[in-house]
């Protein structure tokens, strides 16, 4: 599956600062997680959570429905950390048909 490029450059990006502070954020990892929504007016809310040992930085999410092939009827309801190793992608279909949602996490290793 391709990542969305956002996920590409917020590797790139905790890559560098990791290698400019000499290491401080390292074993970073994107983790993700899909759930299937079934019809209009359910609400899916996939967690993305990083492996033990790891905290989230970060995180998003996408779904396979596009509004530029006429296949909208998305609404996004919210992006956001759950307590400190997980990330929450919120969404729900406003028209008939199924969906995927996919979270996803950016993890990196615990401070000791």
């Amino acid at each position: 599956m391709r990542k969305p490029c956002w996920i590409v450059l917020a590797s790139f990006l905790l890559s560098l600062l990791s290698a400019c502070d000499g290491g401080g954020l390292s074993g970073y990892e994107i983790v993700e997680r899909t759930v299937i929504n079934h019809g209009p007016g359910a609400v899916v809310k996939p967690e993305a959570r990083c492996p033990p040992g790891k905290k989230v930085v970060g995180g998003g999410g996408t779904t396979n429905v596009s509004t530029a092939t006429g296949d909208g009827g998305i609404r996004v309801l919210g992006s956001s950390p759950v307590g400190d190793d997980a990330w929450r992608f919120e969404s729900t279909r406003t028209t008939a048909g199924s969906h995927e949602v996919t979270a996803y996490a950016i993890c990196v290793d615990a401070a000791p």
